[in-house]
């Protein structure tokens, strides 16, 4: 289980999250909506110290931090329990597909490395790259990178997956692939995941509830059900609105 309280972040004297206060059950599918701006990334990047919290605390597993006192072991500690797939692919650019995928369990969490290159070696597999393990980044195109993120996240075998507008890049016929390959992910280990998304098909695919987040605050939190037909907010009614006119 995560718990979250009185999460509170800033960039200068911009303030971004006021207060969010949640809770997310181990195994749960927890999709993130809300208008550009209103905090989303900052939020689940907040969730492995990406970005510095200014207050809150969070209750993960056996760790529990004060975002006011965290200390470099603690941030150790939660960053080793999550893996995040970012919008912009962001793999290692001199670094070969195989070595994007084979360090995060070498370096992160120290696999005898006859056993990782086993294990990187299946994952390619997995995602389908097997013909281009030798290849570097810049020689891919975006589906190809995006796939290069997802077998650096399935690598570290972390409990908490963390998913940031991982399709938005994507040409729409390389949508449903990434779902594929999200399914693979959540379907294997029973991972918890948290999804920044604006593709409602996506939202509906995927997760299990939904979290609303309008400048900074979650508004509206609940089943598919209950958010996308039920919720009386009119942020998140104008905001459902805007998605299907867009979609």
């Amino acid at each position: 289980m995560i718990k979250i309280e009185g999460l509170h972040c800033q960039y200068g004297d911009n303030k971004v999250l006021h207060g969010i206060s949640t809770t997310i059950k181990k195994g749960e599918k927890i999709a993130i909506i809300g208008p550009s701006g209103s905090g989303k990334s900052t939020f689940i990047k907040s969730l492995n110290y990406l970005v510095s919290p200014t207050q809150g605390t969070l209750e993960f597993e056996d760790l529990k931090v004060d975002f006011e006192t965290i200390t470099p072991n603690e941030v150790q500690r939660l960053r080793r329990k999550s893996a995040m797939v970012f919008q912009q692919h962001e793999p290692f650019l001199n670094k070969t597909v195989f070595d994007n995928i084979l360090l995060p369990m070498t370096i992160v969490q120290k696999v005898p490395k006859d056993k990782a290159i086993e294990e990187a070696n299946e994952i390619l597999e997995k995602i389908d790259l097997v013909e281009k393990k030798n290849a570097y980044p810049l020689m891919l195109s975006g589906g190809e990178q995006q796939r290069v993120g997802i077998g650096r996240a399935i690598a570290v075998h972390a409990p908490l997956l963390l998913m940031d507008e991982p399709t938005s890049s994507l040409d729409p016929e390389l949508v449903e692939e990434m779902l594929s390959l999200i399914r693979l992910m959540i379907e294997e280990e029973d991972k918890t995941l948290i999804i920044v998304s604006h593709s409602l098909n996506l939202v509906r695919e995927i997760a299990d509830r939904v979290i609303f987040i309008y400048n900074g605050n979650i508004l509206s939190e609940g089943t598919l059900d209950y958010v996308f037909n039920e919720a009386t907010d009119p942020a998140l009614k104008k905001f459902l609105r805007s998605l299907k006119l867009a979609n």
